[in-house]
């Protein structure tokens, strides 16, 4: 993975201003149990630095997102310009006879046969082509 911007990363050393605001910011006096003998902390105190983490967390993903990572890689079809092609298949009862050399060989198959191998084939040829079946009989 690239990013395709880089400079953006400046944008990190701003991440622990948040931080440092709240440290700064002038606290309310409050009366306090300093005169008391100290108990064991609450463990939800660590809560309070939490809004300034999450800014700084936000400025961490602006910058990154910013710099847009990019992956590099794997292989891109560019879809040419095709065409329509509606295929017309006879389905009626003369397209049973078996009748149709297979492959250059002594061995004979059905017409109907014949032709979807042949329409198949020619499927396969036209990637960037919209190919329709019609199929009709009688």
């Amino acid at each position: 993975m690239h990013f395709a911007q880089p400079g953006w990363f400046w944008l990190l050393v701003l991440m622990p201003i948040p931080w440092l605001l709240e440290r700064a910011r002038p606290k309310i006096a409050w009366p306090s149990f300093d005169g008391f003998p100290p108990r064991g902390r609450i463990g939800w105190v660590w809560l309070r630095a939490l809004p300034a983490l999450l800014r700084g967390l936000a400025i961490c993903g602006l910058a990154f997102a910013l710099a847009r990572p990019q992956t590099v890689g794997g292989v891109t079809r560019i879809a040419g310009q095709g065409v329509a092609i509606i295929v017309a298949l006879d389905n009626s009862s003369s397209m049973k006879a078996v009748d149709f050399p297979a492959n250059h060989g002594t061995r004979r198959i059905a017409r109907l046969e014949a032709a979807k191998e042949t329409f198949s084939r020619f499927v396969e040829g036209r990637s960037d082509d919209l190919v329709g079946l019609v199929v009709f009989a009688n």
